[in-house]
């Protein structure tokens, strides 16, 4: 990273950013559901959407069955009705996503079946560990004492951080090219510097690496006054691919997975992200964005690139800041680029490359 014009207060080291993974509570019941839901429940929600709430286990569904590792439908086994009337004993379900596994009790929260009378499985909060029984039947007996923002399990807490954060990813590709109203303006070009790492395709570009897409960011402060700006790469650099009518955003550098123990804190970025850019300063990232990391960049062929720099992380008082740091969203003037064919197995990381 190069900085120009802007002064660091603290020892400029930059933190990680943890990626907030779903937890499997029955390890292999949260295979099943990998992909990202649209909402997570508090325990509130899950009261009020489920019309069953039992435990029971899944079950191969008759001789026909036997030897499948996973199933798309089959039979819960109920061993115990913690909600409902007259649940029979077993239930049939159907499985929207990945199949089931054969697999020990667990808490289920069904929504009401279909007009066929199976119930759909597509959530991965669908299912608990029976180790939640006390808490469910304590919030069953007294549902008005249950906190709106309680969540059954921290990795509840943690899909809730996802969903928001996919959502913000969403909202990214809607932000228009230009210059916030306290000058804050970004610009990204391509480097030519790939073409020992990536190779070139006859009549590509160099700097369209098969693997990687070397790019240069330029945040730069246009404005009259002192700016405190985020740095951290993986917080705030972002990239946005448009082809064919389709838009997505991708992190710059991709995020670097923690341990449990510091998952735990959420966002990582602290005070030594933070850099004041003066009036006429720029911050310069020279950064290697993976091919792999989105689906519209493993195409070959044209595509039309943006960057995007954000922050809306903590603030001055929760991390102790001198002032107040700058939040919203800018977006650099698209520019286009073709695409040769991505090279099998890429690298996995992007990095500054400065």
């Amino acid at each position: 990273m190069a900085i120009q014009g802007a002064k660091t207060f603290a020892v400029p080291a930059t933190a990680r950013r943890v990626a907030c993974a779903l937890v499997p509570v029955l390890g292999s019941l949260a295979s099943a559901h990998a992909g990202l839901p649209d909402k997570a429940y508090t325990l509130k929600e899950l009261l009020d959407r489920a019309a069953i709430i039992v435990i029971a286990r899944v079950v191969e569904d008759g001789p026909a069955a036997g030897g499948k590792a996973a199933l798309r439908e089959g039979l819960l086994a109920v061993s115990h009705v913690m909600r409902g009337e007259g649940v029979p004993e077993e239930l049939r379900f159907r499985v929207e996503g990945p199949p089931l596994p054969v697999s020990a009790s667990a808490i289920w929260f069904l929504t009401p079946p279909g007009p066929d009378g199976i119930y759909v499985i597509d959530h991965p909060q669908c299912a608990y560990d029976v180790s939640h029984r006390a808490v469910v039947e304590k919030a069953l007996k007294d549902p008005s004492r249950v906190s709106p923002g309680y969540y059954l399990r921290r990795e509840d807490e943690l899909l809730a951080a996802r969903v928001r954060a996919a959502r913000e990813m969403r909202a990214l590709a809607t932000v228009a090219a230009g210059r916030s109203p306290e000058g804050l303006e970004l610009s990204v070009r391509l480097r030519p510097s790939l073409r020992a790492r990536g190779g070139e395709a006859p009549g590509q570009p160099a700097d369209a690496g098969k693997d990687f897409i070397a790019l240069e960011f330029v945040l730069k402060n246009a404005g009259g006054r002192e700016l405190l700006v985020c740095d951290s790469t993986e917080e705030c650099y972002f990239l946005r691919v448009e082809r064919e009518g389709r838009a997505e955003v991708v992190r710059a550098v991709e995020e670097t997975p923690l341990p449990p123990a510091a998952a735990e804190l959420g966002s990582l970025v602290s005070v030594h992200d933070f850099v004041h850019l003066e009036p006429g300063g720029r911050l310069v990232h020279n950064l290697d964005v993976r091919r792999g990391s989105s689906p519209l960049l493993r195409a070959a062929g044209g595509a039309r690139l943006s960057g995007v720099y954000r922050y809306a992380g903590p603030g001055r008082e929760d991390l102790r800041l001198p002032s107040e740091p700058w939040r919203g969203a800018v977006a650099s003037s698209p520019f286009d680029v073709a695409l040769p064919e991505p090279e099998p197995g890429s690298p996995s990381k992007g990095k500054d490359t400065q």
